[in-house]
């Protein structure tokens, strides 16, 4: 079903994606990332439009020239522009396969894509949504082009994006520092995107699946252009912590939510008489419950997905409670200095203290105390 938000959305996802690979070919102009992307504006236009384009022009004549020319170029290209996109994961985000030993991945996914193109291209009949409506007239008498579509399929589907994702994986789980960080960025989008677009297939024709399904995939280069460019990249930590936290905090108050309602209809049912007096105790009772909840899903965020920063909110806070109690000035120094290398991690720390007392004349040394 057309509507003006998922038309709207169609054409931002449009343009996004060679939007942003023409920005990062021409600032990376070595990156190979950059120039799949531009390609992925036809690629999407071909594989969306052209179908849609088709089923009207055959539903105005059945043997519209345009119309089955537009379903055979849609159904042909429709594992080759998979590829791409297959591709992309290889070689994110330096624009180069992580060794030269996934080589043969390359192969396995190109082939496979160029050996289902050339099947789908000859079956006897062409689809346009899932379902049969015209005859290919580029169709050639023989099981081949089933066989050839069926293998190139298979081995695409079951082979070839596995080792896809499975390179990007093993990218990330040696990667350290900047390409770290441009992985996260990724891996983020495209774990928002991929069950948004799975339920946007489920739920296909409603206007919130297809608005949640396009704000998702839009994402995806918007996140790819940010890891790339490193534009804000080190924010992606707070992000996903953010996504989380939240993310956990809605659906345990969303469930506490539900199960008030139902609990206390049944408590409340002889003295409520059918009123809504449950839904509103519910609902007061969720708006209490945020805070605290949120505070405990966030200190089990920090503590099972970012343990460095919850060791050191840790330690500054027993570093503040001995300040309160502490009056040696050598014990504070020490403290001070060893609250500093476990929290920042710097390779050198000194703490100067300036003495304004005069003794004899002269002005007492500062104090310098050094730590490794």
């Amino acid at each position: 079903m057309s509507t003006p938000v998922a038309d709207s959305l169609y054409v931002l996802v449009l343009f996004a994606f060679p939007t942003v690979g023409a920005i990062v070919a021409s600032r990376r102009p070595r990156n190979l990332v950059g120039w799949l992307f531009c390609l992925t504006g036809p690629a999407i236009f071909i594989q969306l439009g052209l179908p849609a384009y088709a089923d009207w022009e055959l539903s105005r004549m059945l043997a519209s020239p345009n119309g089955i020319f537009a379903a055979w170029l849609a159904q042909a290209t429709y594992l080759p522009i998979f590829a791409v996109f297959a591709v992309v994961l290889m070689v994110f985000p330096n624009g180069r396969l992580p060794s030269y030993r996934w080589l043969p991945a390359v192969v396995v996914v190109l082939g496979a894509a160029a050996l289902g193109a050339i099947g789908y291209a000859l079956l006897p009949t062409l689809q346009i949504f899932g379902s049969v409506r015209v005859v290919n007239l580029f169709a050639i008498e023989s099981e081949v082009p089933l066989l050839a579509a069926t293998v190139g399929d298979a081995v695409f589907t079951f082979v070839g994006m596995p080792l896809a994702a499975l390179s990007l994986i093993v990218r990330f789980a040696h990667a350290r520092g900047i390409e770290q960080q441009q992985l996260k960025w990724f891996a983020y989008a495209g774990a928002l995107a991929a069950p948004a677009i799975v339920g946007g297939s489920v739920f296909y024709g409603t206007q919130p699946a297809m608005f949640i399904s396009g704000v998702a995939v839009l994402g995806v280069p918007i996140a790819t252009g940010i890891a790339i460019l490193r534009y804000r990249l080190y924010d992606i930590d707070l992000l996903i912590n953010r996504t989380l936290v939240y993310g956990a905090t809605s659906a345990a108050i969303g469930a506490t939510f539900f199960v008030g309602i139902i609990a206390l209809q049944t408590l409340l049912r002889p003295l409520t008489a059918g009123s809504e007096l449950s839904v509103a105790i519910s609902t007061l009772a969720s708006f209490a419950l945020f805070q605290p909840i949120r505070r405990r899903v966030q200190g089990t965020v920090d503590r099972r997905f970012d343990r460095s920063r919850y060791d050191a909110a840790r330690t500054l806070d027993l570093f503040g409670d001995r300040l309160r109690d502490e009056v040696d000035l050598d014990a504070l120094r020490d403290d001070l200095l060893g609250a500093v290398r476990r929290t920042m991690l710097p390779a050198h720390a000194s703490l100067w203290l300036r003495e304004r007392a005069i003794t004899g004349g002269t002005s007492t040394p500062p104090s310098v105390s050094d730590a490794r």
